[in-house]
């Protein structure tokens, strides 16, 4: 679990729909009396479900995961105060919760830890659509599957050039033209900012990404940083990308939610592999509307699968 918290979400009006979106991350949903959280017709996706999961679900199936939960959920508690980033539209919004619990999964005891990203839309009063990014790997521990280590640090440079913004640099752009700027590098990583006239990262940035597999980093504080950037550009010769992603502006003006969705060649390992993957960023600027904070979410299991390294089913279908 990540050492960094996000910052404080400012400028936030409880509504009867933060009510909800509340409700639901502090107590637990699969409970039948949560039953009125949620719509009839809900739709429910959890994007980075472990293979054996179900990452599109109609009202029914939710409802077979509530049950699955009840069953084998056995304790569970928020380990920090969860986030909740309201949009500026008034129904949806983003959330951060860290828990963990005693499990029985697969006939067996487990503990799980995981941090979920979920963005929630709330209609009349109960829960139209829940988007739950979760941790994969969080699910494998949990059942005693170890799975292998990504070998990052093996491809890793020693002398690499700073991304970052000098420690008293001022930015020549207004901290509106910065979010677009933050933005568009978001919805393409790899492509197009070669010609950058500053950097977009604040001196001291700090990114974490929840869901690393073994072998990375889940805390990349500033002296990480930029070895990793260059890392990932070394490491992506081809990338492409969905025109427009998703992007989502917080009632908080120095908080922004971008949804990425790429795919391309990786060299990692020196191996050349295709590589699929669908990111989350919830992302904080500071006062010139630099990235000091951002949270990456993505689904660890597709960069073993660009390497052709086997990955066991989760058995969520046994008890």
């Amino acid at each position: 679990m990540s050492s960094f918290d996000f910052p404080p979400v400012e400028r936030v009006t409880v509504t009867p729909q933060y009510r909800v979106v509340e409700r639901f991350l502090t107590t637990e949903f699969w409970r039948p009396e949560q039953d009125d959280l949620f719509a009839p017709d809900i739709e429910v996706e959890l994007p980075h479900a472990p293979f054996g999961m179900l990452q599109h679900m109609i009202p029914f199936e939710f409802q077979a995961l509530r049950f699955w939960l009840r069953e084998t959920v056995r304790s569970h508690r928020l380990t920090k105060a969860p986030v909740i980033i309201p949009t500026t539209d008034p129904d949806v919004f983003w959330t951060i919760r860290n828990v963990e619990g005693d499990v029985f999964w697969a006939k067996r005891e487990g503990r799980f830890v995981c941090e979920f990203a979920a963005r929630i839309i709330v209609k009349d009063g109960r829960i139209q659509s829940l988007r739950d990014y979760g941790n994969p790997i969080s699910f494998y521990d949990a059942v005693g599957i170890i799975l292998p280590n990504f070998n990052y640090l093996m491809d890793l440079n020693s002398d690499v050039p700073c991304v970052r913004m000098g420690a008293d640099q001022v930015s020549h752009f207004t901290p509106e033209e910065n979010a677009k700027r933050a933005i568009a590098n978001f919805a393409d990583p790899i492509n197009g900012h070669d010609d950058d006239p500053e950097p977009i990262y604040a001196h001291n940035v700090v990114m974490v990404t929840p869901f690393a597999p073994r072998d990375m980093l889940v805390d990349w504080p500033p002296e990480t940083f930029d070895a990793q950037t260059d890392w990932m550009f070394r490491s992506v010769p081809e990338w492409n990308v969905m025109d427009p992603a998703p992007f989502y502006q917080s009632v908080d003006p120095n908080v922004i939610v971008v949804e990425s969705y790429g795919y391309g060649k990786t060299t990692w390992s020196n191996r050349e592999g295709h590589y699929i993957q669908r990111e989350l960023q919830i992302v904080h600027l500071d006062r010139q509307g630099k990235i000091d904070h951002f949270r990456v979410y993505f689904n660890s299991l597709n960069k073993f699968s660009s390497m052709n390294q086997h990955i066991p089913s989760f058995p969520y279908f046994n008890f």
